[in-house]
């Protein structure tokens, strides 16, 4: 019989978080512990050996760190959700874990119905950061170093303009076309439009040029 549990895979190179969350997560009835990996290299074999849905990874490890490992995955196992679970909470780390592939970013002072909380909203095709990570991108965001662009020029329809806005209100692909009356297929080729006339590839890149040229405020 097919389980319904979601599948996680658990990365750090600290027995002591690494049990922690184990013991943690077990209370979790539609929650499973598939795997364990205390460096990056244990932690791509792992998600591939259990096709795991969720992989929760630190940023510093040996052999392959958080970085390595997410772009890894991205070419093996592009639809694996990667929640960031680290210490490490500077914008440098946070925006090139987030151009890499990752869904979600939590710092390990998160508690933990924040961290399930973060797990469920990922598996649903969602992203999760918790307020101090969010904050970061935000000032980042805000930044009156981004450079402008002429919005006429990217010639970004009425659609897309909406897209956006509902994209910086942290709506995924199945919630926009549920509240815009379309298909997720079509969501997500708008996006690939917007992407592609805004000459950015991550939701962050996309808000920044969004802030940027008054797009969303």
């Amino acid at each position: 019989m097919k389980s319904n549990k979601i599948k996680i895979v658990l990365a750090d190179d600290h027995r002591m978080m690494i049990d922690g969350l184990r013991s943690m997560l077990s209370d979790e009835k539609d929650l499973e512990v598939v795997g364990v990996a205390y460096n990056g290299k244990e932690a791509l074999e792992a998600v591939l050996k259990h096709n795991a849905d969720v992989l929760i990874t630190d940023y510093n490890m040996p052999e392959m760190n958080g970085l390595e490992l997410t772009e890894a995955l991205q070419k093996v196992k592009p639809d694996v959700k990667i929640l960031v679970l680290t210490m490490y909470g500077d914008i440098t780390h946070i925006e090139e874990m987030l151009q890499a592939g990752i869904s979600g970013y939590i710092l390990k002072n998160t508690g933990n119905d924040e961290l399930i909380n973060a797990i469920h909203k990922l598996h649903n095709g969602g992203t999760y950061y918790d307020d101090e990570v969010a904050q970061e991108i935000f000032r980042s965001l805000k930044d009156n170093s981004i450079k402008k662009q002429n919005v006429e020029k990217v010639n970004l329809t009425d659609r897309e303009k909406e897209i956006i806005q509902l994209i910086s209100q942290e709506h995924n692909n199945a919630m926009i076309g549920d509240m815009l009356s379309i298909s997720e297929r079509t969501v997500e080729s708008h996006r690939k439009n917007i992407y592609r006339k805004t000459n950015t590839n991550t939701i962050i890149g996309l808000l920044k040029f969004a802030f940027a040229n008054g797009l969303v405020k």
